[in-house]
C-alpha cells in the first residue's frame, strides 16, 4: 500500500488477548497508509480495551469511542460474570480534524448477522459508519475482511475499497459474496 493513500480504515480485528499484537501492527500500518486526518475505525471487545487503546495510541490520535448497542441476545462474559449489552467501536485519526456534521456516538444494533463469518458485523451498522466518516469516491481499507460485509457496505455506498483476508476459507466466502452482489 502506498503511503498516505487511504481515506479510512474500517475493520474488526480479533478480540482475544492472543491477538493483542495485531493492534500495534494496525496502528503502525494505519499511520503509514492513512491520508492526513484519515480515520481508523475498529470494533473491539471489552476485556482488553485498555491495552487496545494503548496500542492504537502508539501511532494514531484517539478521536472517540462509539457504542454499538446490542439488540436481542446479549453475550455472557464469563471472565467477569456480566452480560454485555454493547460493543466499543474505536475511532482513531492520523492527525485531527473534526467531522463535518454531528451525529450520535451510539449505534443501535440491527441484530446478529453471522451468515458469512462467525465474527461478522451487521451491514446496516457499517453503513452508518461509512456514511458518516467517508464520502463517495473515498478509499476504504479493510485488513480483516472476514465475510466481506464491510466490502459490500462500501460498494453499496459508492466507496472504493481495498481488503485483505488471511484465512483461505473466509477469502473464498468473501470472493463468492462479492461476485453474487455484482451480478
Amino acid at each position: 500500500m502506498p503511503d498516505g493513500s487511504i481515506d479510512c480504515i474500517i475493520t474488526d480485528p480479533p478480540y482475544p488477548y492472543e491477538f493483542i499484537e495485531v493492534w500495534t501492527k494496525l496502528s503502525r500500518f494505519a499511520k503509514r497508509v492513512l491520508k492526513p486526518n484519515g480515520y481508523c475505525i475498529a470494533y473491539s471487545g471489552q476485556m482488553n480495551l485498555p491495552e487496545v487503546i494503548k496500542r492504537m495510541n502508539e501511532h494514531l490520535n484517539y478521536y472517540w469511542t462509539f457504542s454499538l448497542i446490542h439488540t436481542g441476545s446479549r453475550q455472557l462474559i464469563n471472565g467477569r460474570n456480566l452480560f454485555c449489552g454493547w460493543k466499543p467501536i474505536l475511532v482513531f485519526q492520523n492527525g485531527f480534524k473534526k467531522l463535518d456534521k454531528p451525529f450520535d456516538d451510539f449505534i443501535m444494533g440491527t441484530g446478529i448477522e453471522k451468515t458469512h463469518h462467525k465474527w461478522q458485523q451487521a451491514e446496516l451498522e457499517l453503513k452508518h459508519l461509512i456514511d458518516n466518516f467517508t464520502k463517495e469516491g473515498d478509499v476504504i481499507m479493510e485488513p480483516f475482511a472476514g465475510g466481506a460485509t464491510t466490502i459490500i457496505a462500501a460498494l453499496k455506498l459508492n466507496r472504493n475499497i481495498i481488503a485483505a483476508e488471511i484465512d483461505e476459507t473466509s477469502y473464498n466466502v468473501s470472493k463468492q459474496r462479492i461476485s453474487e452482489w455484482k451480478s
